[in-house]
């Protein structure tokens, strides 16, 4: 049989196809978040992987066992009153072996499936303009087929009053169910912070402050990782560091290999063996959940597009932006925002654009800013007063922590056995966190270790 042009260009991938279905037979859990998030009959291009997708769609939350006999059964129903039924004998049990790795092929899939259809337009565009047609026309048409081609998040907000009490009694079995399933809620990647903050909700806005260079992009990126390990997709939002170097900071914190010896490629035989088991340690989790959105310059209209996208997909679960401050200005805030205290409003704006986000989507965000130069002297408390540029990026987070560290003074720092882990002039690796704004619990402080060359917090020894 002669391939088709999407064969030819390479835009299908039949085994990617049906190592999710196979996926999906071995995972029930995986079956209801592809049905239901990730994919939908058109990502699959062979007929019968399609028909056999919609057959375990159809199944979920029944009472049978979802299994290829039942599947077979379902898809002939469905096929009931078509001619030649395209699933062949046996079909469903020559799947392959399920690997784990559903959620990448299905991103694959999705991949694939715009690809096809940006294929598909190209060839309209192309022949139509060749027609000589009407340029208000074409434009219009034009507009309306691309705009199908981006995922939509669909949710305008209203809710009936009788809707509401079914709701809500979804939402306290949710809450009840994690107590008793681990994993799969926005807590932190410490028992000091998890002792006195609590929890993001979903559509909650957090934020953390801190002068530069005193490690809040660290704190942000540990938090990232220890959602992504809680099954949680992840969109870490770094404006500013490129992703060679977020790459290395992450691999320092999992192996210990020093980050100068990674980038100058001068590993020992140790470092590749660190380096080896740190990955296969971290893949299952870091290798599904963990995403990266390098946007130097981009504006928060722009950054919120694409999270979109990713929200419609089932793969931006929480987002990470490190850091507002770097957020570029849009052309809308450029005609707004003129004259004295634009960057101010620019900066209000950018977060109440974020904060909109997270609530339509019900996507937890934390956000990292910087901190006036006050905050240099760590002898003194700061909080929300010291946090530099416009105070609406406080005001628009239900929390708020600020973290400073000391210099060290004469004579250095040194630990309990003697050893100098400071020497005079630096900054202490002591950090004082102020939980200065948290709306459904108290504030206070905390005290962590910031093991710089590891690039992480850790809580003090007691």
């Amino acid at each position: 049989m002669a391939k088709s042009v999407a064969e030819v260009l390479h835009l299908v991938n039949f085994q990617a196809e049906r190592r999710v279905l196979a996926e999906m037979l071995a995972d029930a859990a995986f079956a209801a978040e592809a049905t239901e998030k990730l994919l939908d009959e058109t990502c699959f291009y062979e007929e019968a992987n399609q028909l056999l997708f919609s057959a375990i769609g159809s199944l979920q939350g029944g009472f049978e066992l979802v299994d290829a006999d039942t599947v077979m059964s379902e898809a002939r129903h469905l096929w009931v009153g078509k001619k030649d039924f395209p699933v062949s004998s046996g079909y469903v049990d020559d799947l392959p072996e399920p690997t784990g790795a559903g959620v990448t092929n299905a991103a694959l899939l999705r991949k694939l499936r715009w690809l096809r259809q940006a294929g598909e337009y190209a060839v309209w565009l192309s022949t139509e303009i060749q027609k000589n047609p009407n340029i208000d026309s074409l434009f219009t048409d034009a507009q309306s087929m691309w705009s199908k081609l981006s995922p939509k998040v669909g949710n305008n907000g209203f809710t009936y009053a009788w809707d509401t009490f079914p709701e809500y009694e979804a939402q306290l079995a949710k809450a009840k169910e994690r107590t008793t399933v681990p994993g799969g809620s926005f807590t932190w990647p410490w028992k000091s912070w998890n002792d006195k903050v609590r929890p993001l909700q979903n559509g909650m806005i957090g934020l953390i402050s801190m002068a530069d260079g005193q490690g809040k992009s660290t704190a942000m990126e540990q938090i990232a990782e220890h959602w992504a390990k809680q099954n949680l997709h992840v969109v870490v939002v770094h404006l500013e560091d490129m992703p060679d170097y977020k790459y290395n900071r992450r691999m320092a914190r999992w192996s210990g290999v020093p980050i100068d010896r990674l980038e100058d490629g001068t590993l020992t035989q140790q470092d590749e063996v660190a380096i080896k088991e740190a990955n296969e340690k971290n893949l299952e989790w870091a290798g599904l959940y963990l995403h990266y959105y390098h946007a130097p310059g981009l504006s928060a209209q722009d950054i919120i597009r694409e999270l979109e996208r990713r929200a419609a997909e089932g793969l931006c679960q929480s987002v990470i932006i490190d850091y507002y401050d770097k957020l570029g200005i849009s052309a809308t805030q450029s005609r707004t925002f003129r004259g004295d205290g634009a960057q101010w409003l620019r900066e209000a704006d950018n977060v109440e654009q974020f904060k909109i986000f997270a609530e339509r989507t019900g996507v937890p965000l934390m956000g990292a800013t910087q901190g006036n130069a006050s905050m240099y002297d760590a002898s003194q408390r700061h909080g929300r007063g010291n946090i530099g540029g416009s105070k609406k990026k406080s005001h628009k987070s239900q929390l708020v922590i600020v973290g400073s560290r000391e210099i060290v003074p004469a004579g250095g720092m040194y630990n309990r056995d003697g050893k100098l882990v400071a020497e005079p002039d630096e900054y202490s690796p002591i950090t004082k966190w102020v939980i200065d704004k948290q709306n459904r619990g108290k504030t206070g402080s905390i005290s962590q270790w910031l093991v710089a060359g590891r690039f992480m917090f850790v809580d003090m020894q007691t």
